[in-house]
């Protein structure tokens, strides 16, 4: 192998770890903060922050431990240092467990915020399947490159990497793009919940767009150029990337700790509708969310085609604004529970 070689990836390789172990630090931070806030979010959501935790953390500690065998212990051998350690590709692994784990939860905001049954589950199972593909192909692809063994040889599982990095940023794509355009529909023409609704949008894209163009960038250098400065310095930080974007997600909403105030973010809609027991008015879409302080209730829909107007202080702890009718659908999504 050339020295020049040598010094693309390990030179990049030390770059991508050390922005790695920058990520992680950025994410080390934001779950401490969100135990500390958020202690009545649900034992499973706890457990992916957690586990998710674990395998960062098992991540930068092996690409530390792989860079240190090459550039510090094997210093200077030229045969040890063509030829792959059994750390060097762990991040493969950990890169397709991570990006599956985050998918899957974005995946079933997916699942609760789509309006039609049928719809519903023909998206999100094209969801899971990406995922999944994607993680069985980063399998493949570290099993092979391991059987390789030399660093140069691994351009011929090209076409693995390729379906392990473009489902993986497909997946990313389709998640963001449909939380978008289903957020959208839930659009009341009231300024603080359009507000509310247009942020979570824009954590949607933020979301896609910055792993997806990443993935993007890995694959493109991976199939250009092969094993190279690209694909080596991008691709070690990808894992944080996921996970720091769950987190910034998780914290987009108000704390559910005893000592602040409950905050509840829920869309549903109810086929057919339903009569409120006060008014006898017939209610088809609800968006019910928590005001931190009191606020007033702009307008009632009695029927689509007539408007009252009305102003009435706020003070519960729940605002319920009911809206004109809409499509007739069955779901129901709580942003306390991070489903939104």
């Amino acid at each position: 192998m050339p020295s020049s070689s040598l010094e693309t990836i390990f030179g990049a390789a030390l770059v991508g770890i050390v922005l790695a172990a920058v990520v992680y630090g950025i994410f080390c931070c934001q779950v401490y903060t969100y135990f500390g806030k958020y202690p009545r979010d649900k034992l499973w959501m706890k457990g992916l922050v957690l586990g998710l935790w674990i395998v960062l953390s098992l991540q930068v500690a092996t690409n530390i431990h792989g860079i240190y065998v090459y550039l510090i212990a094997d210093f200077g051998e030229l045969n040890k240092l063509q030829s792959v350690t059994w750390d060097w590709l762990l991040y493969i692994i950990y890169t397709s467990v991570v990006s599956t784990a985050v998918q899957m939860f974005f995946a079933r905001r997916v699942f609760l915020l789509t309006p039609h049954l049928v719809l519903r589950w023909v998206l999100t199972g094209v969801i899971v399947t990406l995922s999944l593909v994607q993680l069985a192909f980063g399998i493949v692809v570290m099993a092979e490159c391991y059987k390789f063994k030399i660093f140069l040889d691994f351009t011929k599982i090209s076409w693995g990497a390729d379906v392990w990095l473009g489902c993986s940023s497909a997946c990313d794509i389709l998640i963001a793009v449909s939380m978008c355009f289903f957020l959208s529909s839930y659009r009341t023409g009231i300024r603080r919940t359009d507000k509310l609704i247009n942020m979570l949008m824009a954590y949607a894209i933020q979301t896609g767009a910055v792993t997806s163009i990443t993935e993007i960038i890995c694959l493109a250098t991976f199939t250009v150029g092969g094993y190279h400065f690209g694909h080596v310095l991008v691709i070690y930080p990808i894992a944080g990337l996921y996970t720091t974007s769950l987190l910034a997600n998780l914290h987009s909403r108000q704390s559910n700790s005893p000592d602040a105030s409950m905050n509840v973010i829920e869309f549903s809609s109810q086929s057919g509708g339903r009569t409120l027991p006060s008014t006898g008015m017939r209610v088809e879409r609800t968006i019910k969310f928590a005001p931190s302080t009191s606020t007033t209730v702009p307008y009632l829909e009695h029927d689509p085609g007539t408007r009252q107007s009305m102003e009435k202080p706020i003070d519960s702890n729940v605002l319920n604004i009911t809206l004109p009718e809409g499509p007739a659908h069955s779901a129901s999504t709580s942003l306390a529970e991070g489903a939104v």
